[in-house]
């Protein structure tokens, strides 16, 4: 398989016009801005056969549901939130429906944390790569010196209690976020290159692991064949290709090896081990003979994948 261009190579993916999925959500929020909302006269549905009021729903009129249709299951598209409490708690987090998250987390924390009511919400633009800036958001408020030490349940359903931080200013904080976060707006040019990034690293990582499979077991790249990831047969609005190295060679599965280090080294770290060029011992090929097949079964790649003993 060259790096031309793989997909080209198997001639199976159906493209898909971004235009044709439109995220109308993502287009007014990115045009409204982020979002701040005072909720403490709502009712949000705290006692039991409460019903959430109509009048939530008018302000999100500009924050909706993001659609995620086309994301092929990676977590492309998503907003940040703050929700501050009444008793000086923020909960941190990351969704696609802030509305939703704003009802479920105000019932949860009222009926299983001693009453707890949401004063206010900062929701903000739609971007890239939620979970990501997540991360980059719970930082932020550790370095601002927040308590991370919310009472967590023992037993029953969890709700982002590990997401709880106490000693920020709300105000304070999310102008703070809107201003150094610096989120990647969501646009369908943005989307479609994150997508493509994302499918690369999915399917190089897979076949990376049956690559290394291959090699404990022959020592040997002779006669590996790399195996067809099932996103080769559903449509997709990536035409990015999904690798850049040649894996027919020695040379490109080697780099393919090293590219993705054990333990989250980074591609540019020493490798972890070399790999050289190598006649199968006499044991390696009775073993190869009648010795078990090895297999492997991984998001990515069309059901069983056998491994053929070289030569």
């Amino acid at each position: 398989m060259s790096s031309d261009d793989v997909q080209a190579d198997y001639g199976k993916i159906e493209y898909v016009e971004w235009l044709h999925f439109q995220d109308c959500a993502a287009e007014a929020a990115l045009a409204a801005g982020p979002l701040r909302i005072d909720v403490r006269d709502m009712e949000l549905g705290y006692g039991p056969r409460m019903r959430t009021s109509p009048l939530v729903a008018d302000l999100f009129i500009n924050h909706d549901e993001l659609d995620n249709y086309v994301d092929e299951g990676y977590e492309i598209r998503g907003y940040l939130y703050a929700i501050e409490f009444d008793n000086g708690w923020l909960k941190l987090g990351c969704t696609r429906q802030p509305m939703a998250r704003l009802v479920i987390h105000a019932r949860n924390y009222y009926r299983f944390h001693g009453g707890m009511r949401v004063t206010r919400m900062w929701v903000s633009i739609p971007h890239l790569s939620p979970k990501r800036s997540e991360r980059r958001l719970s930082s932020l408020a550790a370095r601002c010196g927040a308590v991370n030490n919310f009472p967590r349940r023992e037993t029953g359903e969890k709700h982002g209690e590990s997401e709880m931080y106490f000693g920020l200013n709300f105000d304070d904080f999310t102008k703070m976020a809107d201003e150094l976060l610096s989120l990647e707006p969501f646009t369908a040019e943005s989307a479609e290159r994150e997508l493509g990034a994302r499918r690369k690293k999915h399917y190089e990582r897979a076949v990376r692991v049956v690559a290394i499979k291959y090699w404990d077991t022959y020592g040997t790249f002779e006669r590996f064949v790399v195996p067809e990831p099932d996103m080769l047969y559903s449509p997709t609005q990536s035409t990015a290709p999904l690798t850049d190295v040649d894996l027919t060679t020695h040379n490109g599965l080697v780099a393919l090896i090293t590219r993705y280090d054990l333990k989250g080294f980074p591609p540019t770290a020493t490798p972890l081990y070399t790999i050289e060029p190598a006649v199968p011992s006499v044991w390696t090929r009775l073993r190869g003979l009648f010795g078990p097949r090895y297999s492997h079964r991984d998001r990515g790649l069309s059901g069983r994948v056998h491994i053929s003993p070289p030569d």
